[in-house]
This record gives C-alpha cells, structure tokens and sequence, in this order.
C-alpha cells in the first residue's frame, strides 16, 4: 500500500513537470459535465454514507445481522461565499429552489444525483466580505414503476375479489320491523 502511494505521488510530480495538470482539489461540483459552485471557499466538508443494518436477538442472547439497506449519502459542508459574488449565490439558490440534480466529488468519492437540501447562513462580525453557509447535500434515489398487466384466472374462484366495489345490499320481502316480527313471527 505504501509503494502504491509513493508512486502515484512521483506520478502527479512527473505529470506536472510535463505541463500536465492535475486536478488536487478535494471538493467538486458538477451539473452535466460542467463544473458548477467554483466560488465557494470550503472550510469543512462531511460526508456521510452509511447503512442501517437490521439486527435480532437469538434465545442464547447473541444478535445476529441478516440484512442491510443503503442509505442516500449525506453531505454537509461549511462554505464562504463572497459577498459580492453574485454568480455563485445565484446559481446556489437557483440549484436550490429548482431541485437540480447534481455531481459531488468528495476526496476519492463521486455520488450522481444530489439535490441540495438545506442552505442556512450564519452572519458573523468577525468576516465582513464573506458568508458562511451550512450547506446540505442529499442523493437522492429515483424509481421508475412499471406496470405489468396481470392475466386472467383459470377459474372463477380463484379471482380476486378485492376490485368489486362497494355492492348495494338488495331487497327483501321479509318484514323489516323487529315489532312484526314478534307479533306476526319470521315469514
């Protein structure tokens, strides 16, 4: 593991030598292909990707873990914007309010299809130029339904009976006072 890290650093050195560039930053956002968000001046990112694993006891008091489900990857950062940086509040609160889906590299970790979710700001005497937002990220995970058309049953007793409605109760000719009943009994 040593020797790998080593190399890809004498690599980045050699690339760079050689005019090419490379890209260090550990923070990134793209909409598409184009890289969207560059003006934010990041102080601190977290990156939540976590599972929820379901857990049960046995009757020796062990647990045991038999599944798992993957949560969306949360991400919040902490962010200065420059007041008078207009293109990049703009386009934040256009990302915001329109619900656009985004691309988020955070160190070696690229998540499709994050919408941000939560933007509050914090004024503060101390940096006069800048506002620091609390900015949230979520993924956000997208489902198609499909719809399949069921066939017919083989036979009527084995159809379902869940789609027939509400049945209108029918006419009788039996009396439908308890006081015939008792004087003149059931007919």
């Amino acid at each position: 593991m040593f020797l790998n890290t080593q190399l890809i650093q004498a690599t980045n050195i050699v690339l760079s030598v050689l005019g090419f560039d490379t890209d260090n930053r550990k923070f990134m956002v793209w909409k598409g292909s184009q890289e969207v968000l560059s003006g934010l001046e990041i102080v601190r990112v977290s990156f939540d990707d976590s599972t929820k694993l379901f857990e049960h006891p046995l009757e020796t008091g062990a647990t045991i873990t038999d599944h798992e489900i993957f949560t969306p990857c949360a991400i919040s950062m902490q962010a200065y914007i420059a007041n008078d940086d207009s293109s990049t509040l703009s386009s934040l609160e256009n990302y915001y309010l329109s619900g656009t889906l985004l691309k988020v590299k955070a160190a070696n970790k690229i998540v499709n299809n994050v919408v941000i979710a939560a933007k509050p700001f914090e004024l503060n005497s101390s940096v006069f130029d800048k506002t620091l937002y609390n900015i949230s990220l979520k993924e956000i995970i997208q489902v198609n339904p499909t719809y399949v058309g069921m066939p017919k049953a083989a036979s009527s007793s084995n159809s379902s009976s869940v789609n027939s409605g509400v049945k209108q109760a029918e006419a009788t000719s039996k009396p439908q006072s308890w006081l015939h009943s008792i004087i003149y009994g059931d007919q």
